[in-house]
């Protein structure tokens, strides 16, 4: 829109504004011309104040929205870490250890007698910090977001934007410290920084250091983890976010809906399946969140559990069961050339075997209690 076209329509609905005035005049111009402006620099004033508000409003309105998507982050991950250490130290048999009358001696023995599949000390530790580092870093993440929204500046649209694509905060070792040094130059409340800080050095934490052993790499990983709740906690605390208590029937059902929807790879339904399966080996009392190279260690736990309640009877049913799933699971990976075995692998053969493994998925899914979907499985089959 330019002021000649305006002018034209000015004089198209007054044509007697025509050619008046003409010789200058309080307008300076052509009647025509100066109605055209005057419109034109109030339209461009309020449509400008307009955009003005709606950006502004919209800045406002996606730092609300990801503040909200950080806080519901930070409070299922918060819930899910909590688990996940206390099925550690559950399914690892050290807390039970240590709360028994001479724990000290009776823990060593155990450890010293262990193979190293079912050192009881060293698959907490595994467990522990797996948790640490990967439900934990989800937490510190959402705290960092949190405060990202809050006290620093951004660009709106990038904002709105990064709402629209509704994905959860998630930041790299290498951002984290950068973010912590953004906070930490604004006016952002110093004990929320402190706190922040101490939770990133956790993700890092080393352990004990090369010739530890066990028992010493096991309490260092609780150590760890009790930190990083403790810091976690308080950086909430000092966004008056408040974190809820353990929730184990919120957590077996999102777990066992994510198992029931693996249909494609047998190496991803175990790893979905065994804390399934710890939950109903440990009579409810367990959740835990199992790297890959933990799950040997854990199901050999689980089978020395069970042989101890039943009298040291060899465990020739469902756990005995998954161990020659994952034996196999793993022979599979390594004829891909993966799991460690290296080179070009075998695909024919590693096809040969997924195939028959996802033959026996229902039967998985079956003894860790979703006997349904199994059922279902066996129809489509048929």
């Amino acid at each position: 829109m330019s002021v000649e076209s305006l002018a034209a329509v000015v004089v198209a609905e007054l044509p007697d504004a025509d050619g008046a005035g003409e010789g200058g005049g309080e307008a300076g111009g052509a009647l025509p011309e100066a109605l055209a402006e005057l419109f034109l620099r109030r339209w461009a004033k309020t449509a400008h104040a307009a955009a003005l508000t709606a950006a502004l409003n919209a800045g406002a309105e996606a730092r609300r929205l990801g503040k909200e998507r950080a806080a519901r982050t930070l409070d299922a991950a918060y819930t899910r870490l909590q688990l996940y250490l206390r099925g550690a130290r559950e399914v690892s048999g050290v807390a039970a250890a240590a709360s028994a009358g001479g724990a000290g001696a009776a823990a060593a023995a155990a450890a010293a007698t262990a193979s190293e599949d079912d050192d009881p000390h060293a698959t907490l530790a595994l467990l522990a910090r797996h948790a640490v580092r990967t439900t934990g870093a989800e937490c510190l993440d959402a705290l960092l977001r949190w405060c990202e929204l809050e006290f620093l500046p951004g660009d709106d649209d990038e904002l709105a934007a990064a709402e629209a694509a509704a994905a959860d905060p998630c930041y790299s070792p290498a951002e984290r410290p950068a973010l912590l040094r953004r906070l930490s130059a604004v006016p952002a409340p110093s004990p929320l920084t402190a706190a922040l800080r101490r939770a990133a050095e956790q993700l890092s934490s080393a352990g004990p250091g090369v010739g530890a052993t066990s028992a010493e790499s096991s309490e260092s990983a609780e150590q760890s983890a009790a930190a990083l709740e403790t810091a976690l906690e308080e950086g909430a605390g000092e966004l008056g976010l408040r974190l809820r208590r353990l929730d184990k029937k919120a957590e077996k059902a999102a777990v066992m809906a994510a198992l029931a929807a693996e249909r494609a790879s047998p190496a991803a339904a175990l790893a979905l399946a065994l804390p399934l399966l710890v939950l109903k080996a440990t009579r409810g009392k367990a959740v835990v969140s199992v790297p890959g190279r933990a799950i040997a260690p854990v199901l050999a736990r689980l089978r020395r559990v069970q042989q101890e309640r039943e009298g040291g009877a060899e465990d020739g049913g469902d756990l005995a069961a998954v161990a020659s799933f994952h034996e196999r699971v793993v022979a599979a990976l390594r004829l891909r050339g993966g799991a460690g075995g290296g080179g070009a692998g075998n695909s024919e053969a590693a096809e040969r075997a997924e195939a028959e493994l996802l033959r026996e998925l229902p039967a998985l899914k079956a003894i860790v209690g979703l006997e349904g979907e199994a059922k279902e499985e066996e129809e489509e089959k048929v």
